[in-house]
Formats: C-alpha cells, structure tokens, sequence
C-alpha cells in the first residue's frame, strides 16, 4: 500500500517511476530490505559496553549458521524469514520469484563473511558489519 502511494506521489510530481514498475527491481530491494534488516539484528546484538568478546564471535557464528539455513530455505523457495520476499512473492503478476538467484546471494555474503579481516588488527564489528552491508546491496542492485 505504502509503496503504491510513493508510486503516485513521484508520478504526480513528473519523476521518473520506472524501477518502481519492474518486477524483478522491486524483488531485489525487498531481498535488500529483509536482509538488511537480519544484519541490523546482528549489529545490534554486537553494540552495547561490556560485551565480551567471546559473546561477539558466537553471535556472528550463529549469523554464519542462519545465512547457510536462509540459503537453503530460499533454494527451496520457504520465505519465512524474509517477509518483504513473501510479501512480493505473493504479489507478482509473474510465476516466478528469483529465489535461487537470492540464494546465490546469500551464499556470497557467508562467503564475504569468512574472508572479511578486521582493519588493525582490531575486532572493529561496525565496520564489518558495514562492508557486508555495503556488498549484499551492491550485489543485488547494480547503480547504473
């Protein structure tokens, strides 16, 4: 509904609202939404003083472990935890929703997740937690 309101607003206003009208642009922000919102989750988990580290390692290995159940629950085209997926899935005027493309996707980011080093030798969370950020919204929409 929100998005349909937006969607006459720019258009009232002469803006350009192709994007909004293809399919398969609209499927990759909401992959990008629920899977930003699953890294917020984490970040959030990870902030806050007197967090041990051992805390913070086990909270992004239990991170590792859910992108590697998402990975496998998209390949079967579960979208449970990804409601904005479900959400469009539900309404695409076509048959298909590109769930192995999103797994595709998620397996990137648990591989981006092992490769990912600290800078300084310092266990900086917020900036790993950004360059993910960073590399789950750049590999789903490419800027033109």
């Amino acid at each position: 509904h929100k998005t349909f309101i937006y969607f006459l607003f720019m258009e009232s206003k002469g803006k350009d609202t192709t994007d909004l009208r293809d399919e398969n642009f609209l499927c990759e922000m909401a992959f990008l939404c629920d899977i930003t919102s699953h890294l917020n989750v984490m970040n959030l988990q990870l902030q806050g003083r007197g967090r041990v580290i051992s805390d913070m390692y086990s909270t992004v290995q239990a991170f590792k472990t859910k992108l590697s159940l998402w990975e496998t629950q998209m390949r079967k085209e579960n979208l449970s935890h990804f409601p904005s997926c479900q959400t469009m899935k539900e309404k695409l005027s076509t048959a298909v929703f590109p769930s192995a493309q999103f797994a595709d996707k998620l397996n990137i980011l648990a591989a981006d997740l092992l490769t990912l080093k600290p800078k300084n030798a310092g266990f900086n969370c917020s900036a790993i937690l950004l360059q993910l950020t960073w590399k789950a919204h750049h590999q789903t929409y490419k800027w033109s």
